[in-house]
């Protein structure tokens, strides 16, 4: 099973003013492993400064794979 989060910032994972990241994918799939979830993929297609309406263009391209699940976060 896969799960795509989509997003900017937030979802790549910004903080510490741009300096670090660190996406909540991570924890996702951290999460998802230790309650026995092990047949998961999380997928991070987060990219920071990306506007909704660039968003919007790549999504299509994205969504040619079939996931389980979709997290958008703008």
């Amino acid at each position: 099973k896969r799960i795509l989060c989509f997003g900017d910032s937030l979802t790549e994972g910004y903080y510490y003013f741009g300096l670090k990241l660190h996406p909540y994918t991570n924890k996702l799939s951290q999460l998802l492993k230790e309650n026995g979830k092990t047949d998961v993929q999380v997928y991070n297609f987060g990219v920071s400064g990306e506007s909704t309406e660039e968003m919007e263009r790549r999504l299509p391209k994205i969504l040619a794979i079939v996931y389980f699940l979709l997290i958008i976060i703008i």
